[in-house]
């Protein structure tokens, strides 16, 4: 069986390595990382970072991994979404699921505050502005303030520009 770990936004999947650790330690075998165009993989020519999109990229990785058997999916953060939407889509690609960010679903959640800047029209561009020129060292400031441990921090740092490209 597959375990299949979808992360968010800013993230990379270098976000799961401490879980992945642990659990190899307890025998479990078979994870893979999936990461979101533009969060730690490369942007498809073209790719316009739509919902859509982003759905069909993770539809796309499920059929192969369920060509190989049984998948349990675990979403986090803006991953959660991507892994509702596939829910909507092509609940039969997933054996079982498990999600943070339950609230996106609800049809009157309120955004936490930087999601909030992001969506606002100028302010939103600003602020990818403001992300985009903090050296190296203020980016990994920034994420292990956040919780992140120092080499998901880095690695978050040093994909950032695609991050922003995506939101």
């Amino acid at each position: 069986m597959t375990i299949a770990f979808v992360h968010g936004n800013p993230e990379t999947d270098a976000i799961w390595g401490d879980l992945v650790e642990e659990l190899a330690g307890r025998g479990v075998a078979d994870m893979v990382l999936l990461a979101p165009p533009g969060f730690g993989a490369p942007i498809p020519d073209g790719w316009s970072a739509t919902r859509e999109e982003y759905r069909g990229w993770l539809v796309d990785q499920l059929v192969r991994l369920a060509a190989r058997g049984p998948v349990d999916v675990v979403g986090h953060d803006w991953g959660a979404g991507h892994v509702f939407g596939l829910l909507e889509y092509r609940p039969d690609l997933v054996r079982s699921w498990a999600c943070d960010c339950t609230g996106l679903i609800h049809p009157d959640y309120v955004w936490h505050d930087m999601a909030q800047l992001w969506q606002t029209p100028g302010i939103g561009e600003e602020v990818v502005k403001g992300m985009r020129a903090a050296s190296r060292e203020e980016r990994v400031a920034m994420m292990t303030a956040s919780g992140m441990s120092a080499v998901a921090a880095g690695d978050v740092a040093d994909s950032l520009d695609g991050i922003t490209d995506c939101i």
